[in-house]
């Protein structure tokens, strides 16, 4: 049995049951993390460059968009995942040497919910699925460091939660996963300066891809099932071996990723933290600091910056109320979709 066909199975059997007493406590609080973030990312001209395409060529239903309308699943969920990635304030895993955001999952577990006439349930299995399938690719495999961007791996969870919801065959999931893994690879040069603004939508062709492939495994086209152990796979482009268990996995990657508490890079979240408390204590204001220096870690070569600038870290600082007017607007959504998603609460 290849990896594909081995995670497939782990995704056809996935039930509501078998997700864990925390899960089910925390699955809620991130989905509404990432409902206000697609909500804030609403406007921004990049993300209105995306509506007009969706307006487009994205027909006139049956699922829902947020911010208004309707589209077919695979625009929909094109739409969805460029929202809740834009303002780069979504949730994180953290390995030991590569990261991702696992909210990429969301506007795909978001589509194909409301595309089958889902109940909240399904939705917090599909987000399940989804967090567990790419965290553990990220465990298990060196991606970035091999010039694949964290995209890459939504691929795999993007259909393996889709798939289920869709009520596909194991075989079909594979197909699925397997099409969409050869063909919607990124690279992490979108993650190099100077930055682009395709860096806060390359997953969402991620997501356009892999539901193409998701009906096209439906209509019954296969897919190279061997495409990570196969003749010139990802094990030989990554120059290793990609094990994972599938058997022995559970359910749990939500409990797994961290929710930001600041707009800022996930390595850096410790050191604003500190900076803000020690501001807080010794009565600094922010005016009088001429610049400010902190060491975080530093991933992937040299795509990311060593040191982070003055201006992003003191927008943080006590006093500068512009600077957390987002989370402000981001804390107020998460307050009204409590009240407006019964289904979801009650499914708890």
């Amino acid at each position: 049995m290849t990896q594909v066909e081995a995670l497939a199975k782990y995704a056809a059997r996935a039930s509501f049951d078998d997700l864990s007493a925390e899960s089910r406590r925390q699955i809620p609080i991130h989905i509404l993390d990432s409902l206000g973030c697609s909500i804030a990312a609403l406007g921004a001209g990049p993300v209105e460059a995306c509506r007009e395409q969706v307006a487009e060529f994205g027909g006139s239903g049956p699922v829902a968009l947020i911010g208004g309308g309707k589209a077919n699943p695979i625009y929909a969920a094109f739409w969805h995942t460029a929202l809740v990635r834009y303002v780069d304030f979504m949730d994180n895993f953290l390995a030991q040497t590569e990261t991702c955001h696992t909210a990429d999952n969301f506007g795909v577990a978001l589509t194909i919910s409301d595309y089958v006439g889902g109940s909240g349930r399904d939705l917090m299995l599909a987000v399940a699925l989804g967090y567990t399938v790419q965290s553990r690719f990220v465990d298990h495999a060196s991606f970035m460091s091999s010039g694949f961007d964290h995209t890459a791996q939504l691929a795999f969870s993007h259909n393996a939660a889709a798939g289920r919801l869709l009520g596909l065959s194991e075989q079909q999931i594979g197909h699925a996963i397997a099409m969409a893994a050869v063909s919607d690879a990124s690279f992490a040069v979108v993650r190099a300066k100077p930055l682009s603004q395709w860096k806060g939508l390359a997953s969402s062709q991620s997501a356009l891809g892999a539901m193409n492939t998701l009906f096209l495994a439906r209509r019954g086209v296969q897919g190279p099932l061997q495409v990570i152990e196969g003749p010139l796979g990802i094990d030989h482009l990554l120059r290793m071996k990609i094990n994972v268990d599938w058997g022995k996995q559970g359910y749990e990657g939500v409990v797994e990723s961290t929710i930001k508490k600041y707009n800022a890079m996930i390595h850096t979240q410790s050191a604003v933290h500190c900076m803000v408390e020690l501001v807080k204590q010794n009565k600094i204001d922010p005016d009088t600091i001429v610049s400010i220096e902190a060491e975080v870690r530093h991933v992937h070569g040299s795509i990311g910056p060593r040191h982070q600038s003055t201006c992003l870290l003191k927008k943080f600082l006590p006093g500068r109320s512009e600077a957390h007017s987002g989370l402000r607007a981001i804390e107020q959504c998460h307050a009204n979709l409590l009240l407006e998603i019964p289904d979801l609460c009650a499914d708890r």
